[in-house]
């Protein structure tokens, strides 16, 4: 059985965070970035030049960051831990933090693995087969893939199989919460 993990950014008291007033950060056509993250635009308008502006010096020793509407940014050390061969139906798109690369996972195409008639979840009232919440999950193993960092059709959230989560803990990535899920 394969064990799988949800993956965010940590919420340390003492964490850097990104300057959304500062002019290189403002800058940003956010609203298009968003869309294109999100699916609504194509790859290919995603901005060349997203610069982003975090007011420590240290920032770039941190390996993932919240952004509102996103799965985070990730520092290039999280994406060579996780290994380009398991990032499941994600690209990445570059943005330059303090100098540094980091990037965006942009879901281009999710992973159906998860097993509703097993899982416990609770739907909206407006459309009953859209999940709103999962309380307890179950996924169908056949699908699931084994060495993964991946999403469901259900929901945005970023999701590791046991043998990424394994890699992450050893490179003591900063900045990172993992929590198995129920």
């Amino acid at each position: 059985m394969v064990t799988v993990y949800e993956c965010r950014p940590s919420f340390e008291d003492d964490r850097p965070q990104i300057d959304f007033e500062d002019a290189a950060t403002a800058a940003n056509d956010w609203l298009q970035i968003g869309e294109v993250l999100d699916g609504e635009r194509r790859s290919e308008e995603y901005p060349s030049n997203v610069s982003i502006h975090v007011a420590d010096r240290c920032a770039t020793d941190w390996d993932m960051f919240m952004v509102a509407g996103t799965r985070g940014l990730c520092s290039q050390r999280f994406v060579d831990t996780v290994g380009s061969a398991s990032f499941q139906g994600l690209t990445l798109l570059p943005a330059i933090l303090n100098g540094t690369t980091y990037y965006f996972l942009r879901c281009e195409k999710p992973i159906d693995c998860l097993d509703r008639s097993n899982a416990a979840f609770e739907t909206f009232r407006s459309d009953p087969t859209a999940i709103k919440k999962i309380s307890h999950y179950a996924f169908r193993s056949e699908s699931l893939p084994m060495d993964a960092c991946f999403v469901l059709p259900e929901l945005p959230d970023l999701l590791l199989t046991e043998s990424v989560v394994k890699r992450i803990q050893a490179a003591n990535l900063k900045g990172v919460w993992i929590h198995q899920l129920p």
